[in-house]
């Protein structure tokens, strides 16, 4: 599942927002109670990046939560700087 602030239509997208964290965990716990989550597996939190985003992994034995945010892309408007400038 993935989960925003507001909904998407075809011609708005509010991905560009924050979703505050206390909205998040109730839906969350509301979805899959923390007593029936089982135990946290050994790599949970583990952050990896690549391809200008990052992802965290918070592992349990019985359901996993991913979350993806992504960095902004760099623009350089054709100019590259050379070594000391």
């Amino acid at each position: 599942m993935r989960f925003y602030p507001k909904r998407i239509s075809a011609n708005t997208n509010y991905g560009g927002h924050d979703l505050p964290f206390t909205e998040l965990r109730d839906v969350l716990n509301a979805l899959v109670r923390v007593e029936t989550r089982g135990v946290k597996k050994e790599s949970f939190g583990a952050t990896a990046t690549g391809g200008g985003s990052a992802w965290t992994v918070y592992d349990y034995e019985n359901v996993t939560f991913t979350f993806v945010s992504f960095f902004p892309t760099m623009s350089f408007d054709g100019v590259i700087l050379k070594k000391g400038e």
